[in-house]
């Protein structure tokens, strides 16, 4: 009788532990999804007769795992795609990777020499002169965008790449380079939300090539990274491309820009200002956190031909050698001093 009661016992500890383990959650495995056309349909599936890119982002949105993008679109490049409007990422963890397009080469230098082009078209919400024209929005995180062409013809929100969420990664793509060499994207990368990479990555525009932002402007976050990316600079670094603006425009606090190894700064040309810091920047800091900022600035002044801080604070004035006070007189009235 012992025998039984201890046998039933144990058949009932198998059955809970077998619903125990059946009640965990498996991880999501990871799928790869294979672009092998350049035009922007939809069909419903991504599969081995018909899948555009729009298809891919689709199916790796839908798709619950860490999910790579793939390349292999037959024929002679450079295959041009034109989707017929955004194209959206809001699955964490995918990595669009141009690299796997055959054609693709890894020279020049780090930067490479990609297959597939994403141009974002003029008639986006009518394009170039019109509505904005974005290539790609990213809003997740844990991305990866390598070796692609991105561009953003469109109105003055017109831009190449917008990256929101936290911790994505833009490498080694060339940004804001049409395939004649013009230049019409108007914004290069914008980064939003937190944490963001770009490195590594040739980018030029007729306004700004990287906005650096955090969530909500007034900005409240931040903490981006930009490393050894030619801005303003064709792909070869001998000559300029394009009539920047601004090289960075910098919308948060945190962000690191260039660093110390011997590829981590990032090589201005062109821009009428290569950096600008808004005074918001520095505004909702406390006075240990200015005096970093200041500290970091420094350091950015002895790397960039011009550095510009808009600032109220006197602390931030007195650590710089030259400045101009802009003093309001009467009601309608200021003037402006070197000081």
């Amino acid at each position: 009788m012992n025998a039984k009661i201890a046998a039933l016992a144990r058949s009932w500890f198998v059955c809970a532990l077998v619903v125990a383990l059946a009640s965990i959650p498996m991880p999501a495995e990871a799928a790869t999804f294979t672009v092998n056309s350049t035009n922007d349909a939809d069909d419903g599936s991504c599969d081995a007769r018909h899948c555009s890119l729009r298809e891919a982002l689709i199916a790796a949105n839908a798709s619950p795992g860490p999910d790579t993008i793939a390349f292999n679109i037959p024929g002679p490049g450079p295959h041009v795609i034109r989707p017929n409007g955004t194209l959206w990422l809001s699955d964490d963890g995918t990595t669009i990777d141009g690299t796997t397009q055959p054609g693709y080469s890894p020279d020049p230098g780090r930067f490479g020499t990609p297959a597939v082009f994403l141009q974002a078209p003029t008639s986006m919400g009518a394009g170039r002169g019109g509505g904005p024209g974005f290539g790609l929005e990213i809003n997740s995180s844990g991305n990866t965008v390598r070796g692609l062409r991105l561009s953003g013809c469109g109105s003055v929100w017109g831009r190449a790449i917008e990256v929101n969420g936290s911790g994505n990664l833009v490498e080694r793509n060339i940004i804001g380079l049409e395939p004649d060499g013009e230049v019409c994207t108007p914004t290069g990368v914008r980064l939003g939300g937190d944490s963001n990479v770009v490195r590594d990555n040739v980018i030029v525009a007729y306004g700004e090539a990287i906005i650096a932002s955090g969530s909500y402007y007034p900005p409240g976050s931040g903490h981006h990274v930009i490393q050894g990316n030619y801005i303003g600079l064709a792909p070869s670094g001998s000559a300029a491309a394009g009539d920047l603006n601004e090289g960075i425009r910098v919308l948060a606090i945190g962000v690191l820009i260039g660093g110390d190894g011997p590829e981590e700064g990032n090589v201005i040309s062109g821009a009428d200002v290569g950096i600008m810091v808004l005074d918001e920047v520095l505004g909702a800091l406390d006075a240990e956190r200015k005096d970093l900022m200041i500290q970091a600035l420094g350091r950015l002044g002895a790397r960039f031909h011009q550095l510009f801080v808009i600032t109220h604070s006197e602390q931030v004035k007195d650590a710089f050698p030259a400045s101009v006070e802009v003093r309001k007189i009467g009601r309608r009235r200021s003037e402006v001093v070197l000081v």
